[in-house]
């Protein structure tokens, strides 16, 4: 598992998707590190350790939480007097994104992950940093809120004790920031 978590900690990074010609070499390389991670996770490895489980939900973390860049559309969508803004797009960021969406996945549906621990990290901080991702993407018009709904679905599935923090949040008519 030590190499999983170096390969992890490498992951930590985040680079600018604005500019496609702006570190190209590193991007690829960690977008094949992340394709290895996620193989890794969909493998059924032996129980995932604490340490193991902290690094992939910072990893998660730092990828999926961070900044919008500004909102952006694709060229594709210039087609004359069209209105693009009601056209779906994904962030330029997404052929990292994706894989980090589906580690993510992959690890919360593992029977190599322990609730009792997993539910140390995936917390009720993780889960509004989920939601404000989703409400940020429902904004935004992007296409991944799918794929966040989804994921949100599952950790509310597999972490059922959520249930009660968001059944207490949403009484109190709240998003949990203070």
């Amino acid at each position: 598992m030590s190499l999983f978590i170096s390969k992890l900690s490498l992951c930590y990074m985040v680079f600018d998707f604005t500019d496609p010609s702006k570190n190209t070499a590193e991007k690829d390389l960690k977008r094949l590190t992340l394709i290895e991670l996620l193989d890794f996770v969909a493998s059924g490895p032996p129980r995932f350790s604490e340490p193991t489980i902290l690094s992939l939900c910072k990893m998660c973390s730092v990828n999926l939480f961070g900044v919008f860049p500004p909102n952006y559309r694709s060229a594709r969508g210039s087609n004359g007097g069209e209105n693009i803004d009601d056209e779906p797009s994904f962030d330029p960021a997404w052929p990292h994104l994706q894989i980090v969406y589906d580690i993510l996945l992959k690890f919360v549906t593992s029977a190599s992950v322990e609730a009792k621990v997993a539910k140390k990290y995936i917390n009720h901080s993780f889960i509004l940093q989920m939601l404000d991702l989703f409400e940020q993407l429902i904004l935004r018009n992007l296409m991944q809120k799918t794929i966040v709904l989804t994921e949100e679905q599952l950790i509310l599935d597999r972490f059922w004790r959520v249930w009660l923090f968001l059944r207490k949040l949403i009484i109190k008519g709240g998003s949990g920031k203070q």
